[in-house]
């Protein structure tokens, strides 16, 4: 039997993943990161579909708030540099603690 279905092209599901909200949409990218042997890494450029749409201000409040819910804030930093957000992983790079 065939499909009279009209598919979505990949641009628009790309479209619709990065304007969706989605419960506890940052912990496990957190979990991700720790589980990386990268010290740092900028969010957007690991995860450019999830985060397309997200100010950066927004992006940065949510991994704030995803870091002190699974208390890593002696483990994780989330910086803010201009519309970037970074995460650092403070077990494997000393950072001080100013910005």
């Amino acid at each position: 039997m065939a499909s009279n279905m009209i598919g979505l092209d990949n641009s628009k599901i790309e479209d619709l993943i990065a304007g969706s909200r989605t419960r506890n949409q940052y912990t496990p990218k957190i979990d991700d990161f720790l589980a990386s042997d990268e010290k740092a890494i900028s969010v957007r450029e690991n995860w450019p579909v999830e985060f397309k749409t997200k100010k950066g201000s927004a992006l940065y409040q949510g991994f704030i708030t995803a870091v002190k819910t699974s208390k890593l804030q002696d483990t994780v930093r989330v910086l803010k540099r201009e519309e970037e957000v970074f995460l650092v992983n403070r077990e494997k790079f000393e950072l001080s603690d100013e910005d």
